[in-house]
Formats: structure tokens, sequence, C-alpha cells
């Protein structure tokens, strides 16, 4: 794919960030992440590994409120999430 067909599919610019981060699964089940980029209703987080990942969790960034979010696409080792 030429760098002329790439078509941006945001819809608010991301900004680049490296922040530790929890996904809470439940009560009981926590797995660390980094936030790499961030935007007011999104981001992506790379992980170690997406398995066990679920489809909606709660994300828990260091220093912030812990806030809802949907996976929208992952790949082995990262996830894109839309926040609510």
């Amino acid at each position: 794919m030429a760098e002329t067909d790439f078509q941006e599919r945001r819809s608010e610019p991301r900004r680049r960030t490296l922040k530790a981060a929890r996904i809470l699964i439940g009560k009981t089940s926590i797995l660390s992440c980094i936030v790499r980029n961030t935007s007011l209703h999104g981001g992506r987080l790379a992980i170690d590994s997406v398995v066990g990942v679920p489809d909606e969790f709660t994300l828990d960034v260091f220093g912030e409120p812990p806030r809802q979010a949907r996976v929208v696409w992952k790949t082995f080792n990262e996830l894109g999430i839309a926040l609510a």
C-alpha cells in the first residue's frame, strides 16, 4: 500500500505517550500494559499477549480515573481501544 493510499480513520488526533496501566477483568484478574498513544476517546495499548483479554474491560492508567474500554482492533501484542 502506498503512503498516499493510507486513509486516516481516527476522528481525533492521537498523542504519543508511555504510561503504565492495568487491564482490569472482573474483580480478580489484572494484566499489565503500556499506553502507547491516546486521545480523548481511544488509544493503543502494548501488552505481552492479547490472549485472555475480553472485548470490554476497565482500563486503569496510573494517575487517572479508571475508564471502560472496548477493543476495536488487536494484534498479537497490541490493542486499539475506544474509551467510554
